[in-house]
């Protein structure tokens, strides 16, 4: 069973904690916990960042290498999907525009006008 560290913030917050924090700076490039992939800290959202930065003033500068896999990026955080990209015609539409069949695996999606004709 992996062990949780606490907050920075464990005990009460206070200004010193705070200041901490703030100093805390982000690094450019990260990797994601669960894609494995390293990528700019923008993929990565508000709510993330501040658990970067919560971690790197915990643990300290080992937190800020890229391949510490502390955090989730926007991707992988399963957030809901409208758009898909047709891998045909290699337009985004609506889901609207996709079968539900199609819509389970969005990297070989096609729109119905080119599903119906399958068969």
């Amino acid at each position: 069973m992996k062990y949780k560290q606490k907050s920075i913030f464990a005990g009460g917050w206070t200004a010193e904690k705070q200041r901490q924090l703030d100093s805390a700076k982000l690094p450019d490039k990260t990797k994601c916990n669960t894609c494995k992939k390293i990528k700019a800290i923008s993929h990565f959202s508000n709510k993330q960042q501040s658990l970067l930065r919560d971690n790197i003033a915990r643990v300290g500068e080992r937190a800020r290498t890229p391949t510490a896999e502390t955090i989730t990026c926007r991707t992988c955080v399963g957030s809901q999907v409208h758009e898909l990209r047709c891998m045909i015609c290699d337009e985004v539409k609506g889901l609207h525009a996709f079968a539900k069949a199609q819509r389970k695996d969005p990297d070989t999606a096609a729109r119905i006008q080119y599903t119906l004709f399958e068969n």
